[in-house]
């Protein structure tokens, strides 16, 4: 499988379908999804709509986590909502799980290096049937701890470490199978994601798509790495070994039972399921916009003159819709300015979101609501403009605001009687709100 699937995915990501449908009927008589969809991205670059909330949900939600000294958020928190409970992963060491109406649940943390226990929870997946959560840890040896929806210790694995590359977090596929994109290189780059099973063992890497623009790797001062049993397999002052930052590592996010694999680089979205078949639901089309340099130094998300997809949430899916941000640079026709968090100036920013509406095959970027705001017009309920940071398996999308700006924005708008009187019982310091349209 592991030679048959490396000559399979070398050449030109161009013919991917191509390969894609080879491979596919040579391991299975399954059927893959529906049919190929087009994104035209292209066709919609200097324009754009302002994009009701209506058009994509029927009903939108506004739950205030409740607040108490033992429930209490920290800033910067990210949400995850499957099964009826909305967990939150904040700057602690803890992970906060609440109800479906926003009532604490428990506080679940296991600080310490025990066989149970973790230093910071780096990453939180919530699998999708069971409710069973998985922390991914941030301390040098690695691992992913498995609980089930009651906090109940089901046991971990050391997340898998080869010479030649050190990975990044990993995405669950079924109960003995995860997927993970590789950072950084210690040899010559030539995966740029594995496969592998709950003890560890790779069981199917991905090359890198060798498109001529992302053949430059920048080398990266060797750092000091650790091997299961704590031992330094490569020394910071081992001139010997060379990082290689991987300039194209592929974005993964989970829609169903397929994990999609997304390259800034390349024009197709591939999916693959437990049964390991690889298909490509997407192809997007950048036309005149897509840069072929091979020169990437002076290229970054504002700069530059071609349109890329950008950021952590570059595209989240539901049944009928992709949510998509987009670095437009130089092609912008909304540019805003944003003040720096840190308080030293302003920059102004290109980007803009924009959705895909996988029935009709339509594609529209989103126009600002205010300037500078993104996302949705919250129509439903007149609240403030929606774009979420997750979506649950069945098509919830959520988003998280703090107590303090949702006050802010009802004083300054006209909202919905039933979300004024929400925000009248809020105050500045109370918990977060999480906000779930569907």
């Amino acid at each position: 499988m592991y030679n048959k699937m490396k000559q399979i995915f070398k050449g030109l990501f161009s013919q991917i379908l191509l390969l894609i449908v080879l491979f596919s009927t040579s391991c299975s008589e399954q059927q893959n999804e529906k049919s190929l969809k087009i994104i035209d991205v292209a066709g919609s670059v200097g324009g754009g709509r302002i994009t009701d909330i209506s058009e994509v949900v029927k009903e939108i939600r506004y739950i205030p986590l409740e607040t108490s000294e033992k429930s209490l958020v920290s800033d910067r928190p990210r949400v995850i909502y499957e099964n009826g409970k909305i967990f939150i992963n904040d700057r602690t060491d803890s992970i906060k799980i609440y109800d479906n109406g926003g009532k604490f649940l428990r506080n679940f943390g296991r600080r310490g290096r025990g066989p149970q226990e973790y230093l910071f929870p780096q990453v939180v997946f919530v699998t999708p049937h069971k409710g069973n959560f998985m922390i991914t840890t941030a301390i040098t040896d690695r691992c992913v701890i498995k609980y089930d929806s009651t906090g109940k210790y089901l046991g971990k694995f050391i997340l898998p470490r080869n010479e030649n590359f050190y990975q990044e977090n990993p995405l669950w596929i079924d109960d003995n199978t995860y997927i993970a994109p590789i950072r950084i290189y210690t040899d010559k780059p030539e995966f740029a994601a594995v496969i592998y099973d709950s003890l560890g063992q790779i069981k199917f890497p991905i090359p890198i798509p060798t498109l001529p623009a992302f053949e430059v790797f920048k080398e990266m001062e060797p750092a000091t790495v650790m091997d299961r049993n704590g031992k330094k397999i490569y020394l910071e002052n081992d001139s010997k070994v060379k990082e290689i930052m991987n300039p194209d590592m592929p974005f993964l996010y989970r829609y169903k039972d397929k994990i999609r694999v997304v390259y800034e680089s390349n024009d197709s979205v591939l999916s693959i399921g437990s049964d390991l078949i690889v298909d490509t639901p997407y192809i997007f089309n950048f036309g005149k916009f897509r840069n072929y340099s091979m020169d990437r130094s002076s290229i970054d998300v504002a700069k530059g003159e071609h349109v890329s997809l950008m950021g952590r949430d570059r595209i989240m899916e539901t049944d009928n819709f992709l949510l998509l941000h987009v670095a437009l640079r130089g092609y912008a026709h909304e540019p805003y300015e944003k003040k720096r968090d840190r308080g030293d100036g302003s920059y102004v920013l290109n980007d803009s979101y924009a959705i895909f509406n996988k029935e009709n095959g339509k594609f529209s970027f989103l126009n600002q609501t205010e300037k500078g705001v993104l996302g949705f017009r919250e129509d439903l309920m007149d609240g403030p403009p929606f774009w979420p940071t997750f979506v649950s398996n069945d098509n919830s999308m959520v988003m998280i605001i703090s107590a303090a700006s949702l006050i802010e924005y009802a004083s300054n708008h006209t909202v919905s009687p039933k979300l004024a009187e929400i925000v009248k019982n809020l105050s500045e310091n109370d918990n977060p709100v999480v906000v779930i349209a569907r």
